[in-house]
């Protein structure tokens, strides 16, 4: 069977993805930041008070996960996810500097990279297709699912994921996203998240119900 990855590859080794350090969290209800000390790992994301206490409040990093603002310059990145009541809730997070806030977008949009489909799978997701030594089994950086060479498309990054260089993704999240043979890739944002965004940008809390914001 045709194979292009093994256990060794990068996608794996997603221990890397922990983080941790004091990050201001805007409060939208009440105007200020607040100082909490945030824990990133693998597939979670929470924060405390101080070092010393145990998280408050843990998220998944899911479907739902998203990274909607990012300003290197303010050091701020803003971020929709659902909060531990299962709510819709947008957070704004401000860091102590360029390169800490560098560190952590790398780290977050590694995170929110989707998990790989096992390397074992004998057919692609898209045609259903056996793999073989001229239909090579590849992963869509995308959705994480096995494609083979005949459905793999090469894009100019995911930057939404941390991909600056070309990657490859399967045809169907291709034409999801709207980027026909490299050329033209749409805007990753819809006229919903765009909102959100914009709600981060002036710190407004007219633009999105009030149970989103925290």
């Amino acid at each position: 069977m045709g194979k292009s990855i093994s256990k060794h590859h990068e996608e794996y080794k997603r221990d890397k993805i922990k983080c941790r350090g004091m990050v201001e969290k805007y409060s939208f209800k009440q105007g200020v930041g607040k100082k909490r000390y945030f824990i990133l790992k693998e597939n979670t994301f929470g924060y405390s008070k101080s070092k010393d206490m145990p998280l408050s409040h843990v998220i998944q990093i899911d479907q739902t996960f998203k990274i909607l603002y990012e300003n290197l310059e303010k050091c701020e990145i803003g971020i929709e996810c659902t909060n531990k009541r299962g709510e819709n809730a947008l957070w704004k997070l401000f860091f102590s500097s360029q390169k800490s806030t560098e560190k952590w977008s790398e780290k977050l949009k590694k995170a929110v990279r989707p998990v790989w489909q096992d390397p074992n799978s004998d057919r692609c997701t898209v045609c259903d297709k056996n793999f073989q030594v001229f239909r090579r089994q590849h992963h869509c950086r995308k959705c994480g699912k096995v494609i083979c060479s005949a459905h793999c498309r090469v894009i100019e990054g995911l930057p939404e994921l941390g991909y600056k260089e070309k990657v490859k993704i399967c045809s169907n999240c291709v034409n999801r996203i709207g980027n026909i043979n490299g050329v033209e890739r749409a805007k990753s944002l819809s006229e919903r998240e765009s909102l959100r965004a914009s709600m981060f940008k002036h710190n407004s809390v007219f633009l999105s119900p009030q149970s989103m914001l925290e």
